[in-house]
């Protein structure tokens, strides 16, 4: 027979007496009261209140708390190091941002520095301050001149990355790019070979006449092409030159600010901005329509239809033409 503890035997008698059970059938009980105060026999329920049983469970409470505060420590620890990481990353990021602004600054003015013996020009070639002039040569680049066909680019430059179309001042344009530093567009009439018309160069090791280069003065610049006044060109500045023989063929040298030194060449048939394509529209407009006189009346005039006889005979038509 289980041995019971006396108090607890004594507890069970009683309770046995009351509901009419004996206390081994009590002792055996291990279904649950409907009033949920017993979990089991009276054994059970004595234990679960025993002074070892409430330090078990307090220890266990203390525990429990402490595991909180250890999980609410690491936590707050790991988003104290995500913010310094992301502080960190940042404070990298605008270092890197200065070093290469300071870079970019330290090679323009190595540029401008190495080509300050340039500056000047031999007194046996022209005067001192005496300006320069255009001369056929400066409207090439490694012998393709504009208006060479394509079959003479492939020949003089090679074979491109690849090509793009472009709408330059509404006239459709295919450039040949060569990496980051050579872009060649050429303008391809319906009925007609294509034609180089822009040339755009930004090669930073690209020498041109009188060694004009990257990093040249406004000095270097106007003693080899000539003056020139500053002018704004599809949002950057350019020094613009142009030939006296036909064709609208156009030498443009990018300069930056506030250094005022050369970055870039572009040697260019095509128009500066809208107006002047309005104004040289027939030299782009494709051969079948500006061959077509009703196709560039619609396009381009007016109809005067006021003098039509419709009587008979054959209508007459004015077209005023403004």
């Amino acid at each position: 027979m289980t041995f019971f503890n006396k108090k607890a035997f004594a507890a069970a008698a009683i309770a046995a007496a009351i509901t009419g059970l004996s206390p081994a059938a009590f002792a055996k009980d291990k279904e649950p009261a409907d009033d949920g105060v017993w979990f089991g026999g009276a054994e059970e329920f004595y234990e679960d209140f025993t002074p070892e049983a409430l330090k078990r469970n307090e220890k266990e409470k203390i525990k429990a708390e402490e595991r909180a505060r250890k999980d609410a420590e690491k936590a707050r620890k790991r988003r104290e190091k995500d913010a310094r990481d992301a502080i960190e990353r940042d404070r990298k990021a605008e270092k890197r941002r200065a070093e290469n602004e300071a870079k970019d600054a330290r090679r323009a003015e190595k540029a401008q520095k190495k080509t300050m013996s340039e500056d000047k020009p031999s007194k046996q070639k022209q005067k001192k301050g005496q300006p320069g002039q255009l001369e056929p040569s400066d409207f090439t680049y490694k012998g393709l001149a504009l208006g060479d066909p394509t079959t003479v680019m492939l020949k003089k430059i090679g074979e491109p990355d690849f090509d793009q179309i472009r709408n330059v001042h509404g006239i459709r344009v295919r450039y040949y790019i060569y990496g980051r530093k050579l872009q060649i567009g050429v303008f391809e009439p319906v009925g007609a070979a294509p034609r180089v018309v822009d040339i755009v160069i930004r090669d930073e090791g690209y020498k041109g006449r009188n060694g004009v280069r990257y990093g040249s003065t406004a000095y270097h610049v106007f003693q080899t092409y000539g003056r020139s006044q500053r002018q704004p060109i599809e949002n950057k500045l350019y020094y613009a030159f142009e030939s006296d023989e036909p064709g609208h063929k156009r030498l443009l040298l990018e300069y930056q600010s506030p250094e005022n030194i050369v970055i870039s060449w572009r040697i260019t048939s095509l128009p500066l901005s809208d107006s002047e394509a309005d104004r040289r529209f027939e030299e782009f407009e494709p051969a079948p329509v500006a061959s077509d006189i009703g196709a560039l009346m619609i396009r381009r005039k007016e109809i005067d239809t006021s003098d039509v006889n419709i009587s008979g005979g054959t209508p007459q038509i004015n077209i005023a033409i403004d």
